[in-house]
């Protein structure tokens, strides 16, 4: 094989039973222009050992009278890696009694394209382009093609042999690794065209270095002395040694066919390539066509291959062990709407992991469309598994005490290794974390002594995650209908993000093929500032080893609450800053209170830059109770906290770490206490505003008498009049009424807007 770590292809062999009766070619390729001449050409081809190669332009136009099957390769492509797909067709298998293979490659094609149209749909792909892959004049359009391409190559062929001959067809969809060092098939004659993309690279021969070639046995040598190498240093690496065999080559077109003699025929055979656009990691958008003409032993060898690949597919990775004496062990599946958590999870019971998997599927519609995609995905739910399904509310709130039934009633059935929860897109993690305690604090059991939480997983979108995080227009959940929230409901998108990805301990970066490796490295130093604790974990279509989210005894609820990035920077665990990236975070700090109405106006600006900060304030004409502060893009919200300690609880009762010099400051422990994260942030213009909220030097010796004369902009009328009621006990942070300010960029002015919090 060619020692590329990423290469798989089984065409790629370093052909060592080479003919060596035949002399050397030294000639290139030979560039034709005409597609009725083609078979001619190729009887040339195979005669004239001084030719290695013929490309025939605008060939699949000349055969399919114009250009319709081209245009709609490239759109069908242009869906990305929806449609990535690969397709081999083999002479005689699967074939039905008295079926020609021209009959049988047609009626394998259209039953491929239609499942790739139900896929679609499923995924949610707008009916116009789903009906793209099962286009019945495409597919007859292709059907014609290849036949165009096997009476080319049986051209080339001795017709003593053919009667030993069987014809091997490959489809190629958007594939990406592909091998894009120069190599030689071990075939006699390969035809080859590309419907979309960059077509595939010639080498001059007459400019290729053959000792070299030869001298490397098909392999890159300092690929294959380091095995670890990453995809960007191999894609370096390899263009490096491409250079090196030759200095001359030539990228067909989109449209021409391409005629390479292989192994079989000369010991100088045609080097070609992938283009650099398909290599390992880039978002490939090509359609490739192979024909092969093989022996029937060969054929049956592709065809055990093909069926290994697909058993070691299925088989993900080992099995997982479960105690059988020990609570029922529990994965949270969250993750924003779209985001690939019903993907993952199809997957995930797809895998065979050996475990008897109980499944909750929660969906805000009243009809669950999750539970009805994982149900009828195949074969998802084996004969030893269960499904329940919750609808009509989310269960970290309306349907928590539901959850808590399903969940004790499944742990008393004791036939289950493993439960699965999968929770809506706009549930928040933590809640639902929290019924997995022994009891609520009031005498009220919940699950900690029937089942375990295990894993709290968060599926992250990585192409859309910033997009949505930033959105202004419809930044509330009820402002986009999709998501099914009450109307009562006034969190903001960037705020559940943030919630959905603060407390996991496992962050799966889904759809990471859908953009680039520059804007992943980017989010992923983003989601290491929101969660410094948790694991990172790349995924295309939701596909991640069971062994990473199942069994792994990772979740604690202590370290939970500490795991956001804002509070291991208040304690001083700071995450190094990407200077690449201009990601940073700094702490500010303070020990006098902001005034009101500079605050008020502080926020009514925003701060350019900053992602994500929170904390806790102090406001000068609120002398009990603390403010949190949380902002997440352009939503900013401040919400009352709990008392300050000085004053309402004795200085021994304090809690040990309490830093002295709170307890002999004039105000005890009331201060200012704010994380920033963000990118391009301008930290000292941010401290600069922040200090000029701040009540003056002549404002702060009037005390907190004359404070408390002062409007606090913060309050409901009704929060005023509750605060009148409160005692002071320590029950919070965050429990009571909140005042959301929404940052309305506009051109010249900036709009404010305070909204009292619906009740819990």
């Amino acid at each position: 094989f060619c020692g590329r770590p990423f290469c798989f292809s089984p065409f790629c062999r370093w052909a060592e039973l080479r003919r060596t009766d035949l002399p050397p070619t030294m000639l290139g390729p030979v560039l034709l222009g005409q597609a009725d001449v083609a078979c001619t050409l190729m009887k040339d081809l195979t005669e004239k050992p001084q030719l290695n190669a013929e490309v025939v332009n605008n060939f699949v136009s000349q055969t399919c009278h114009g250009d319709e099957l081209l245009v709609w390769a490239q759109n069908y492509c242009s869906l990305a890696e929806v449609v990535q797909n690969k397709f081999c067709y083999y002479e005689g298998y699967q074939a039905q009694a008295g079926e020609t293979f021209i009959q049988q490659l047609h009626r394998q094609m259209e039953g491929n394209f239609q499942e790739c149209a139900r896929s679609l749909r499923d995924q949610g792909v707008p009916e116009k382009s789903a009906n793209l892959s099962e286009s019945s004049s495409a597919i007859q359009a292709l059907n014609i093609l290849l036949q165009h391409m096997m009476k080319v190559h049986e051209s080339a062929t001795d017709s003593a042999a053919i009667e030993n001959q069987r014809w091997k067809i490959r489809l190629e969809v958007n594939q990406n690794g592909a091998c894009t060092k120069y190599h030689d098939d071990f075939v006699a004659i390969r035809v080859v065209a590309s419907l979309a993309g960059d077509g595939t690279v010639l080498a001059d021969n007459a400019s290729v270095d053959w000792d070299y070639f030869d001298s490397c046995q098909g392999a890159i040598p300092e690929l294959a002395e380091n095995k670890d190498t990453s995809a960007v240093e191999a894609s370096r690496i390899i263009e490096a040694w491409n250079r090196r065999v030759t200095t001359s080559e030539m990228m067909t077109r989109c449209g021409d066919l391409t005629i390479m003699k292989g192994g079989k025929l000369t010991n100088r055979p045609c080097l070609h390539r992938a283009p650099y656009s398909a290599g390992e990691g880039m978002q490939a958008v090509r359609f490739l066509i192979t024909v092969d003409r093989i022996p029937q032993t060969e054929l049956n060898e592709f065809i055990d291959m093909e069926q290994e690949d697909s058993d070691e597919d299925e088989q993900v990775g080992p099995k997982i062990n479960i105690d059988s004496g020990e609570l029922l062990p529990v994965t949270v599946l969250s993750g924003f709407l779209g985001a690939g958590k019903t993907s993952l999870l199809t997957h995930v019971l797809q895998s065979q992991h050996g475990l008897r998997i109980a499944v909750i599927v929660n969906d805000m519609a009243e009809v669950n469309i999750d539970a009805a995609l994982v149900r009828n995905s195949a074969a998802a739910l084996s004969s030893q598994d269960k499904m329940v399904e919750m609808q009509n509310g989310c269960i970290c709130c309306t349907l928590r005490g539901d959850l808590i039934e399903n969940v004790d009633k499944l742990a008393a059935e004791h036939r289950f290794d493993y439960l699965i929860i999968e929770s809506t897109g706009i549930s928040e993690p933590m809640p639902v974390a929290t019924t997995f305690a022994h009891d609520d604090g009031h005498g009220h059991k919940l699950l900690g002594s029937v089942a375990r939480l295990d894993t709290l997983v968060t599926v992250v979108d990585a192409k859309h995650f910033l997009r949505e995080y930033n959105s202004v227009r419809r930044q509330r959940l009820v402002d986009r209908t999709e998501l099914g929230a009450e109307q009562t409901d006034q969190r903001t998108i960037a705020n559940l993000l943030v919630d959905q990805v603060e407390c996991a301990n496992v962050l799966v970066l889904n759809k990471v093929d859908l953009t680039t490796k520059r804007e992943i490295a980017r989010l992923e130093i983003l989601l290491k500032k929101l969660n410094p604790k948790a694991r990172i974990v790349h995924s295309i279509f939701g596909k991640v080893a069971p062994t990473l989210l199942l069994n792994t005894h990772s979740f604690d609820m202590a370290q939970a609450e500490h795991m956001p990035g804002w509070f291991q920077e208040l304690l001083g665990n700071h995450v190094p800053e990407s200077q690449e990236y201009n990601i940073a975070s700094f702490v500010f700090r303070a020990s006098r209170p902001f005034h009101p109405k500079r605050l008020d106006r502080l926020l009514s600006s925003g701060f350019s830059g900053v992602l994500r900060s929170k904390g806790m304030i102090w406001i000068a004409c609120d002398h009990r109770f603390s403010l949190l502060w949380g902002q997440a893009g352009t939503s900013m919200r401040i919400e009352q906290g709990g008392p300050w300690f000085h004053g309402s609880v004795d200085p021994s009762q304090w809690p040990t770490d309490m830093s002295a010099e709170y307890r002999t400051a004039t105000y005890g422990d009331r201060r200012q206490e704010l994380v920033f994260i963000g990118t391009d942030m301008k930290e000292a213009n941010i401290r600069k505003r922040l200090e000029s909220a701040l009540v003056s030097d002549q404002e702060f010796n009037h005390g907190h008498d004359h404070w408390a004369s002062w409007p606090n902009p913060f309050a409901t009328s009704e929060e005023v009049t509750n605060n009148q009621k409160q005692d002071h006990g320590l029950k919070r942070p965050g429990s009571g009424k909140h005042t959301e300010v929404q940052v309305m960029k506009k051109t010249k002015t900036s709009e404010v807007r305070r909204k009292a919090a619906p009740k819990s």
